[in-house]
């Protein structure tokens, strides 16, 4: 009785000072999270011209001449002549410089190119997926398949256990 008594004084006691603590862990908290939800919102608006601005690029602008070239390349190598002559017609619709066997990278407008906080960003967002999907994982759901294994046939754990198995019991 006396500790259930004790007991009582301790949640008495115990309660207002943690919900005390709750309540000024929120307040301080809160403020904290209000100012990095606004940045994120901030920097999702400015990143959104840029990013429309470099699929605008890809689209009507690498897309259609990666296509093109492709296309040229294979019938280079398709039309008529020694191998040397269509590979090097193909290399030349590549955008190849001769003697160099990688096409010419097409140059990127300066302003499509990525900042340098966003390319920080995006390789530790990359980091943070890589280190999630290296994480081990477990299914709560899955069974032991060797839990609930049933035999019918029987194991002598003793030498006398054996002994009376094998003369037929």
């Amino acid at each position: 009785m006396r500790a259930a008594d004790l007991a009582g004084q301790g949640v008495d006691w115990a309660a207002p000072r943690a919900q005390a603590a709750l309540n000024s862990a929120i307040e301080h908290a809160t403020p904290a999270i209000e100012h990095a939800a606004a940045r994120a919102q901030a920097a999702a608006a400015q990143a959104a011209p840029a990013i429309e601005n470099a699929r605008e690029h890809l689209v009507d602008d690498y897309l259609p001449r990666a296509s093109l070239a492709v296309n040229q390349a294979g019938a280079a190598l398709s039309a008529r002549g020694s191998l040397s002559e269509r590979a090097r017609r193909a290399s030349e619709a590549l955008g190849c410089r001769s003697g160099d066997a990688h096409p010419q990278a097409p140059q990127v407008p300066r302003s499509a190119r990525l900042r340098p906080d966003g390319l920080v960003g995006a390789v530790a967002g990359a980091g943070y997926i890589l280190w999630k999907r290296s994480q081990p994982i477990e299914d709560p759901w899955a069974e032991e398949y060797w839990a609930d294994l049933d035999t019918d046939s029987f194991v002598p754990d003793t030498e006398a256990e054996k002994a009376t198995f094998e003369a037929g019991e």
